[in-house]
């Protein structure tokens, strides 16, 4: 799916790709023309800014026009540049990208200014060099950009490069309407800027600015509008910690045509559904009558043809042209064995429709979406396709370019937060955020066996478990991986999921019944123990029993957005739970610590042990509830969330008894470190309540293998 980039390039090697705005007639060939009459150029160099004195160049003026009109909207981009050390001349080299299906370029000058006299460089015969790159082949993305650049004869120190050119697009799936957005528009340094934009005022186009804008000014010149912001004072705010994207967007100027979201998804729902409609004879009817004997249940159905799509059309990303924006049909897609998102969406939503199961193809933004119902409508917005499937009343969001997920109740929740299912008559935004998870995304299970003391080499058993589609999604990562390299990131692992443990026999294995991925280690650890001050009893502290990290309150600069909310990582539910089987049946021994059922800063935080039948279990969570939460409940909650990540848990051995087995009634001594350990007080009673001076420190907070977190908020 083809998503337009702001001009976020610092300097004058600009690529046409910058502020996208929309595509006219096009061409793999430049094209050379004085600016058009829309134009307003640079007429002379701006004094050098002096907070750029010491820069290897400066930025002398920067121009960002934008024209929108019925047959193609034109974008021109002047920059002066001046090199100001040897270092400096690396950059004199006037650059452009391009899309040549859907735009044109148009080389409006390229000059060399040296002591006030201007040296026109294309006028000497010096040329474009063109050239198709293809630079992300190796993530199975071809867009067929160009790129023309221009290598001038002769710069030196001192001299000031002035390049212009024109960009004409026209987007055929818009109908002639005009969309534009425009990312950091104002960042990097330049001594004088420029950016106005221009349409004729039966062009019904709306505006919006992202907070840190100047205020426009508009000026209507008989029919003709034109919208101008002045750049020169401005400065981009600082990124406030923490907050949510929508508030971190700067510099950001949208222009579009729509009016609402369903006008979108009305514009591009016919693409979708011709490319849906399969021929009387497509092979792909005889998949789906394969797909009906295996079970009437509609959601069993879905689940096969997604699980269709996902395993046997390779994921290739085509920007080529209006493959940006249009599916091929199901049929040539199926043909091809390969497809984007766009040609998967369209596939699966053929064989759904094929099934009688409800289906539509549906826009979202997985880079950006957050606070996207803010926004201006416009497809600009969107980067990816799934598909929308209702079974049962209940909304099931497919996407085919993952891995094969489980069943339909097996699904990981949409990573987006909103979706634009594209129908005939039209929708508006879906929001994708759930309820928060009520079956946990990953879980640790730690059992140690103690039975024959806690003292010495105690046997360990680690089972790390993810779950549905993240687990899939590991397994075929595995699969990729040489045995020894296997063996050696599963080692690192180990050391990070229990420091100190003597790793054993290993194994990662994926369960497709239960669609889980298990890594799962056996080996031997050594308990730590402390004295008791004024008791004959040893505490032994318990490792992967804390309910939270240290709290983190963001560290927001003065100004803009600083009270902003706070984003969580949500949805996240995780769990830990942690057995040890103790000597002589328990008998004698107690576990101290403090049983926990708390909701701090939006995240449920709960853990619950005890003893029974001689084994010591705690189960430890953490579950955020909400996507975000006011800064001042951050606060509030900070001192209480630091005290429980210091609350430990401990086992407390008999009195009168080390942590050893009692062998024909004597206990076995005590190890020699343990000997040296800090005295603490014995905790008050009840032993549930209240909460243990800080013990061992050592204990595993976060893991990061498959986005597995063990504990903590982050």
């Amino acid at each position: 799916m083809t998503r337009y980039v702001g001009a976020t390039a610092i300097g004058w090697v600009l690529a046409a790709a910058i502020g996208a705005a929309v595509p006219a007639a096009a061409s793999e060939k430049l094209e050379f023309a004085p600016a058009a009459s829309w134009v307003r150029p640079i007429l002379a160099p701006a004094e050098a800014d002096r907070d750029q004195a010491r820069d290897i160049y400066a930025v002398l003026n920067r121009s960002l026009q934008v024209r929108f009109a019925d047959d193609g909207d034109s974008t021109y981009w002047e920059t002066l540049v001046q090199i100001q050390t040897p270092r400096g001349l690396g950059i004199a080299r006037p650059t452009v990208h391009w899309d040549p299906v859907n735009a044109t370029i148009i080389i409006n000058k390229a000059h060399l200014i040296r002591n006030g006299q201007i040296i026109d460089l294309l006028a000497r015969g010096q040329t474009f060099t063109v050239m198709r790159r293809e630079t992300q082949l190796e993530k199975a993305i071809m867009d067929g950009e160009l790129t023309a650049v221009l290598q001038p004869d002769g710069v030196e120190v001192g001299d000031i490069i002035d390049f212009a050119y024109t960009r004409v697009r026209r987007i055929a799936v818009l109908g002639g309407s005009s969309e534009s957005l425009w990312s950091n528009i104002g960042i990097g340094m330049a001594a004088k800027r420029e950016t106005r934009f221009t349409w004729p005022a039966r062009k019904p186009l709306r505006w919006r600015l992202s907070d840190d804008m100047p205020v426009p000014t508009f000026v209507r010149t008989g029919d003709e509008v034109e919208m101008s912001l002045n750049l020169d004072a401005y400065k981009q705010p600082e990124v406030q910690d923490m907050a949510p994207n929508r508030f971190n967007r700067f510099g950001e100027v949208q222009l579009s045509e729509f009016t609402s979201w369903s006008q979108v998804s009305a514009l591009i729902a016919p693409y979708y559904d011709r490319a849906a409609r399969l021929t009387e004879t497509s092979p792909l009817k005889a998949e789906v009558a394969k797909i009906r004997a295996l079970s009437a249940d509609p959601k069993v159905q879905a689940a096969a043809a997604l699980h269709l799509v996902q395993q046997k059309i390779r994921y290739t990303y085509v920007e080529l042209g209006e493959g940006g924006f249009v599916p091929p049909s199901a049929d040539l897609t199926w043909l091809r064995r390969w497809g984007d998102c766009k040609a998967k969406s369209a596939l699966l939503t053929a064989l759904l429709r094929e099934l009688g199961i409800a289906a539509d193809p549906a826009l979202v933004n997985t880079v950006d979406g957050n606070g996207l119902n803010e926004r201006l409508p416009a497809l600009v917005l969107f980067d990816h396709v799934i598909v929308r499937s209702v079974i049962d009343g209940k909304p099931y969001w497919l996407d085919g370019t993952l891995p094969a997920d489980g069943g339909l109740d097996d699904l990981s929740p949409p990573s987006e937060e909103w979706a634009l299912p594209m129908t005939a008559k039209g929708e508006e935004l879906q929001s994708l955020v759930g309820p928060p998870l009520t079956r946990p995304q990953a879980e640790l299970h730690v059992a140690l066996d103690a039975s024959n003391g806690l003292d010495g080499s105690v046997g360990i058993h680690i089972d790390v478990v993810t779950h549905g589609s993240e687990a899939v999604m590991q397994d075929q990562r595995w699969q990729t991986v040489r045995p020894d390299d296997l063996d050696m990131a599963l080692r690192k692992y180990w050391r990070v999921v229990y420091p100190g443990a003597e790793i054993g026999a290993h194994r990662v294995y994926f369960d497709p019944a239960s669609m889980e991925m298990h890594y799962v280690m056996d080996g031997a650890t050594r308990l730590k123990s402390i004295a008791l001050a004024g008791s004959d009893r040893r505490a032994y502290p318990i490792r992967n029993v804390e309910v939270a990290d240290n709290s983190e309150v963001p560290d927001r600069t003065p100004g803009l957005h600083a009270y902003a909310p706070v984003s969580l990582t949500f949805p996240m539910f995780n769990r830990t739970t942690v057995t040890v089987r103790l000597p002589n049946g328990g008998q004698g021994y107690e576990a101290a610590g403090q049983q926990i059922d708390r909701v701090l800063a939006g995240i449920e935080m709960t853990r619950h042990f005890g003893i029974v039948d001689g084994v010591f279990t705690a189960e430890v969570s953490q579950r955020t509830l909400v996507p975000e939460i006011s800064l001042a409940e951050v606060k509030a909650a900070a001192d209480e969330i630091d005290a429980l990540s210091e609350s430990g848990v401990l086992i407390l051995t008999p009195g009168g008894a080390s942590g050893a087995a009692v062998v024909n009634g004597s206990p076995a001594s005590a190890e020699s470190d343990n000997a040296q350990m800090e005295s603490v007080p014995l905790p008050a009673r009840p032993l549930a309540e209240g909460s243990p001076e800080p013990v061992d420190p050592a204990g595993m907070s976060f893991v990061d293998l498959g986005n597995f977190y063990a504990g903590g908020r982050n």
